[in-house]
């Protein structure tokens, strides 16, 4: 048995992946193909694709072209390009972050990859290259964020970064900077939970 901890599907709605980060080999993201009329789901070629020790969140670009893994206890963020044909994720390289990451996003824009690390209490940032989508670190990364940082949003427009923190019950607030992608804290951050456990955080589309 599998026991999954993320998906994410392809902006065009023709793959399919998902994280298995608790399952007896943990270094696994497993792809389907989605049938568009009736949306079944069918194994893609060479699934499962390697990751690393407790792959435990997956993004995707907007454009359906890279592939970015959490593993949680590989303290790392794998990249991989996605085949436009078969769905095949290919390996890329894997790149250090914080202390067992937990939570991954990309920017609209594709520019810029966001990881949450649970138990160092930051956020690691990445430029992604437009052409390889291998990533290089941005400068000022990791920043300090709440204690158990466990998911966190960028929003549509391209301005704002929000970070979910369990350990503090308190949602932190960035500004992003949408030329290099450096996170500044809020002025007003953070701002409190009441209920304790706060696991996610999400943007309401405009």
């Amino acid at each position: 048995n599998v026991a999954l901890s993320s998906i994410a599907a392809d902006p065009a709605g023709r793959f399919l992946y998902a994280t298995s980060a608790y399952a007896p080999s943990n270094e696994n993201v497993v792809g389907f193909r989605i049938d568009r009329p009736t949306g079944k789901l069918s194994p893609i070629p060479g699934s499962p694709f390697s990751a690393d020790a407790a792959a435990s969140a997956i993004a995707i670009d907007p454009w359906g072209r890279f592939a970015y893994v959490a593993n949680f206890h590989g303290n790392n963020v794998s990249a991989s390009k996605i085949n436009q044909s078969t769905g095949r994720l290919v390996s890329i390289a894997s790149y250090p972050a914080g202390t067992t990451p937990d939570a991954v996003t990309v920017d609209p824009q594709g520019k810029f990859v966001y990881i949450a690390n649970l138990t160092s209490n930051d956020v690691s940032g990445y430029a992604i290259n437009q052409t390889t989508g291998a990533l290089t670190q941005i400068t000022g990364s990791p920043f300090t964020t709440g204690s158990g940082p466990r998911s966190l949003a960028v929003d549509p427009n391209e301005r704002f970064v929000y970070v979910a923190n369990q350990g503090s019950d308190n949602v932190w607030g960035y500004t992003i900077n949408a030329t290099n992608g450096v996170l500044t804290p809020l002025g007003t951050s953070p701002y409190a939970v009441a209920d304790a456990g706060l696991t996610s955080v999400a943007i309401a589309p405009t």
